[in-house]
């Protein structure tokens, strides 16, 4: 079983992903983190928890940083809502961890050094305060998985994609850190899609962790539905499906660096030569076989 903490920003294919790496026998979470993303990280960091509990989880939940390492922050109410959760009300019962995220992370990683895999479904300014901190760290965390990035284009921009336009600098700092990457990118998640009759079927299974999951569905459709795709990027959760199982995407070798400082390109991940390749990129996704995965752990919710 797989060592992980993860560290998001929920967001609604948050939301997903968590459930999925909750309901797998191939992850044991010990630990989340939240960080300023989708919504701000009072917000984050509350929905974590609150879908920790939800999921009749005890797991710790960790606040992080509230804003980027030199940039303002940017954030996707319109795809999210205003909550992060498309509006659906999910109060936490319980209390944040009195640790802070780059805190959990260590200790998780010194108590298991060589064996935690950092997920991260976010922008990436914990993991690299993290790693500014403690670049011990470094020799110590087996790989981190990143939903972020593209090889070619992306959403927030025409060239970046969210997470990674969120921190630019961050990004930079974790993809050049010398840690394993595997970058679940533009370039595979946006050809995994969940089909409005697929939400349909999932709403219709019901229970306290499906109906409430379904309702934040809704919103997210409409959103999809408004830019004119046929039904929901599984970006956050396809991610976790391929630390669950690997053969769900053919990937790449290469080195990514992001660019800091073009105002027009900022955040936009790109391949390089002549330097160590650490980063695997995805860039073949098994569509159906994710979506068999994905519905299959949920009705381990009923």
């Amino acid at each position: 079983m797989k060592k992980v903490v993860i560290d998001c920003d929920p967001g609604i294919d948050d939301a997903m992903a968590l459930l999925m790496a909750f309901a797998s026998d191939e992850i044991d979470v010990l630990g989340i983190t939240a960080v300023s993303g989708n919504v701000p990280v009072e917000n984050t960091a509350e929905n974590a928890l609150a879908l920790t509990e939800l999921a009749g989880q005890d797991i710790e939940v960790a606040a992080g940083a509230c804003k980027p390492l030199s940039k303002a922050p940017h954030h996707a109410y319109h795809v999210h809502g205003d909550n992060g959760l498309g509006g659906v009300s999910l109060p936490a019962k319980g209390k944040l961890s009195s640790s802070t995220a780059v805190e959990l992370l260590i200790d998780r990683i010194k108590a298991h050094p060589g064996k935690i895999e950092i997920i991260a479904l976010g922008p990436l300014t914990n993991i690299a305060l993290l790693l500014k901190d403690y670049p011990e760290a470094v020799e110590q965390i087996k790989k981190i998985i990143i939903m972020g990035g593209a090889l070619k284009g992306g959403n927030a921009t025409d060239f970046a994609e969210f997470n990674i336009y969120a921190d630019p600098h961050a990004a930079d700092i974790v993809f050049t850190s010398g840690v394993p990457v595997d970058m679940y990118g533009l370039d595979a998640t946006n050809r995994v899609l969940l089909s409005p009759e697929e939400v349909k079927g999932l709403a219709s299974m019901g229970g306290k962790v499906l109906t409430p999951l379904a309702k934040m569905l809704d919103f997210y459709l409409s959103f999809y539905k408004s830019v004119g795709y046929e039904g929901l990027g599984m970006h956050d959760p396809f991610t976790v499906a391929c630390v669950i199982d690997p053969s769900l995407s053919q990937m790449v070798e290469t080195a990514i660096r992001v660019e800091c400082d073009d105002p027009v390109t900022m955040g936009q991940t790109m391949m390089v030569e002549d330097v160590p390749a650490c980063c695997r990129a995805a860039v073949e996704p098994d569509s159906e076989a994710f979506k068999t995965l994905f519905l299959d752990l949920m009705k381990s919710f009923l």
